[in-house]
């Protein structure tokens, strides 16, 4: 989902659903804010370090 999507939770728009409770990967408060190319840079790099990513990643290849 991260790669083409966002999740919407008490205001705020994060990567997935997974990580509506991580203060660290909100992507912003509108929508614009989070398909900017600056949240997809942070999604991106998100997948690469957040441990719930790998997790996901791994059990969707």
């Amino acid at each position: 989902m991260c790669d083409k999507g966002v999740a919407y939770s008490e205001g705020v728009f994060y990567p997935c659903p997974v990580l509506v409770k991580e203060p660290s990967a909100k992507l912003g408060d509108t929508l614009e804010e989070a398909l900017s190319p600056q949240s997809r840079q942070r999604v991106a790099r998100l997948r690469e370090v957040h441990s719930a990513c790998q997790v996901c990643l791994k059990g969707s290849t």
